[in-house]
């Protein structure tokens, strides 16, 4: 029996940390049911013996249907709070910036994970290639660098010269033919609300420039962060023309530092002929950017809003919702 009960925890995906997969399964398997409930009626129904009573069976059968119905009906509610989740400090109507694609559970992301199971192992890859918000933020949270340093990415000519007329495609969408890059910004509850009902407001100044800042990392955007926390938002940014400069080249104290490049970087003039300002730090995990433009450069974000701010998860018991079930999972 405990063999068995093991062998059950290694092949179920957790729905903790896959509440849309979770949903899609047992969405398919109701589908099945649902086909195979209505053939049986069929059955019934068109039964020919008088000794069948399938003129009595076929409506009970189809009666039947209104518990199917209905646990469609509760799995659904479970995947709406699940994956369309609003934390205890969003009070505000549903109208969301378009670049919102949804608000993540703090249970869901990181140490709150089981690596031992199945859908719960981390990324062998030391650089996940994958560019998915929701996968990025559940597995790679809490790495130093869930993707390669920009430098390191393989990039095409900023400009095409090419006769051949593109056609338009919904797939193509790389700004000046630029791979996209996922940024990771600390700010408070309240502006990371305020952010998703709204727009991203660049700051007026910074080591970098004006604009929007971000890290390579969750723990990066927290160690530059001058806020005190308590949220952290993840986005896809089409990075455009990126200026890069060393970190030793603007650092006052450096024996290689050079006004001149810090007056460009510092002064925000290369805005001029840039969208990103990149800056490559001596260690990889701490380099950072910032963006020019906010509103036209970000793809989309997710939103976490860390646990001392969002009471909403500990009062709806979604940290504790399968801990009492036989297996832990499903």
């Amino acid at each position: 029996m405990e063999i068995m009960k093991m062998k059950l925890i290694a092949t179920v995906r957790c729905y903790k940390s896959g509440p849309k997969r979770r949903f899609q399964v047992r969405l398919a398997l109701i589908i099945l049911i649902f086909i195979l409930r209505i053939v049986t009626i069929g059955l019934y129904a068109s039964s020919s013996d008088d000794n069948y009573d399938g003129g009595i069976l076929a409506p009970i059968c189809a009666f039947s249907l209104i518990f199917l119905f209905t646990t469609f009906c509760l799995d659904l509610y479970r995947y709406c709070v699940w994956w369309h989740y609003t934390p205890y400090g969003d009070t505000r109507c549903h109208c969301r910036s378009k670049q919102h694609e949804r608000y993540i559970l703090y249970h869901m992301v990181g140490d709150n994970r089981n690596p031992r199971l199945l859908g719960d192992r981390p990324c062998r890859e030391q650089s996940c290639h994958k560019r998915k918000l929701d996968h990025i933020v559940v597995f790679h949270s809490a790495d130093y660098q869930p993707q390669d340093c920009w430098r390191d990415i393989p990039k095409p000519p900023t400009e095409l010269h090419t006769t051949t007329k593109r056609l338009f495609c919904l797939n193509f969408q790389n700004k000046d033919n630029q791979p996209h890059y996922v940024g990771f910004h600390t700010t408070t509850s309240e502006a990371a609300v305020s952010i998703a009902h709204s727009e991203f407001q660049p700051s007026t100044g910074g080591w970098l420039g004006a604009g929007a800042y971000f890290a390579q990392s969750v723990d990066g955007t927290i160690r530059k962060a001058r806020t005190g926390g308590g949220a952290y938002i993840i986005a896809e940014i089409p990075m455009g023309k990126v200026y890069e400069v060393h970190r030793n080249l603007i650092h006052k104290k450096h024996t290689l530092f050079n006004r001149q490049v810090y007056d460009f970087v510092h002064r925000s003039k290369w805005q001029h002929d840039f969208d990103t300002c990149y800056m490559i730090h001596e260690h990889d995990d701490r380099d950072e950017f910032v963006i020019k433009d906010p509103e036209r450069q970000i793809v989309k974000w997710v939103i976490v809003v860390e646990q001392p701010f969002d009471y909403k998860v500990a009062r709806y018991q979604l940290d504790t919702e399968f801990d009492s079930t036989k297996c832990g999972c499903i």
